[in-house]
């Protein structure tokens, strides 16, 4: 095949004010991550530029603290206009491209079929709604009596 257009999805770092989950659209390789995440855009943007090819990103807000622990709700909640806003990328092309496709971040844990997607969905609520318990609880200690006397 040949490859008419590139999109990438990934995590893009949130800047101070700005909040988890928003969604945005760019040009070239958009993946954050390390020297090695870093050499492969790199490599996949040299190749683009060499053959022609279209590179769009659509990138997914995270402040960088929040990238290493469980997906948390507003991430989850972007994923429907993660995948509207791939539908609108397909769809501005000729009828008939061939467009790659590419996610980058950590997907490990995750299977390559449909019932392996439903099991980490599942997971990700189940955490979600743990740390939300937490945060509740945290809330409630540092709003009691006690703990404003002893933590000024």
């Amino acid at each position: 095949y040949k490859i008419d257009r590139i999109i990438t999805v990934d995590a893009a770092g949130a800047l101070e004010g700005e909040k988890n989950g928003v969604v945005m659209e760019g040009v070239g390789v958009g993946e954050r991550g390390g020297e090695v995440l870093s050499y492969h855009g790199f490599l996949i943007e040299e190749v683009a530029v060499k053959n022609k090819i279209p590179v769009d990103s659509i990138g997914i807000k995270e402040v960088s603290e929040t990238a290493i622990y469980p997906m948390k709700e507003e991430i989850y909640k972007s994923l429907p206009k993660v995948q509207e806003k791939l539908k609108e990328l397909i769809r501005k092309g000729p009828k008939g491209e061939t467009i790659l496709v590419i996610g980058f971040g950590n997907t490990s844990g995750i299977g390559n079929d449909a019932s392996c997607l439903k099991e980490a969905e599942a997971k990700i609520k189940k955490n979600i709604r743990k740390m939300k318990k937490e945060e509740e609880e945290r809330k409630k200690k540092e709003s009691s009596f006690l703990y404003k006397l002893l933590n000024p």
